[in-house]
């Protein structure tokens, strides 16, 4: 079930940003108060995961949308692959576009 949900979200991932295109807005500049962000911590799956219910299905989404954001931030792909399957070619397929992205390997 984990690995179902996996490939889902990373084909939705995939798709919102095939989505994106055509002209973008303008960025605001950032004020003078903001300070940067710095990465959280690297995200751990939850026992939760293993439940074939609700609670589930949610505790997985959130550990790889976690794992997610973690990648993109830090360029430590381990979690999101953690979470993901090699089964899962467009979860792979994200893993290393964030890797080699950013030139983090």
């Amino acid at each position: 079930m984990l690995k179902v949900i996996a490939s889902t979200i990373c084909g939705l991932l995939l798709c919102t940003l095939n989505a994106c295109g055509g002209e973008s807005p303008k960025p605001k500049p950032l004020g003078a108060t903001s300070s940067p962000s710095r990465p959280s911590a690297q995200p751990t799956i939850p026992d939760a995961v293993k439940q074939k219910n609700k609670a589930g299905v949610k505790a997985a989404v959130e550990a790889f949308v976690a794992a997610w954001n973690h990648a993109a931030a830090t360029g430590e792909t381990e979690p999101l692959e953690a979470i993901s399957t090699k089964d899962c070619v467009k979860c792979v397929a994200a893993a290393k576009v964030l890797t080699i992205s950013r030139g983090w390997r």
